[in-house]
């Protein structure tokens, strides 16, 4: 039996399965960049829509010191019977 046929065929397969390893490595580390750059995106919308509410939540509190004193509390008084009227529609999920 000679053994000078098996270098070349076993030189290939450690070739191929060290460029499949590098393949393989080198997808998963693009796979980590993206989720990387989904999750700081993600990061980016939650304080946008943080910094959108606390501006809605700062005109709204303007809008409400400007009223008359008469207006703000029939304002207080609908806020109260929407409050018990939804109260009905709300159920909790459990």
């Amino acid at each position: 039996m000679n053994c000078v046929h098996m270098k070349p065929v076993a030189s290939f397969v450690f070739s191929l399965i060290l460029f499949l390893g590098l393949f393989f490595a080198s997808t998963a580390c693009s796979f980590s960049k993206a989720s990387r750059s989904r999750k700081e995106q993600q990061r980016m919308e939650v304080k946008t829509r943080k910094a959108e509410e606390k501006a809605y939540q700062q005109k709204v509190k303007a809008h409400q010191d400007r009223q008359a004193d008469n207006t703000r509390a029939m304002m207080k008084q609908s806020k109260k019977k929407n409050k018990k009227m939804m109260k009905h529609f709300r159920k909790k999920t459990y």
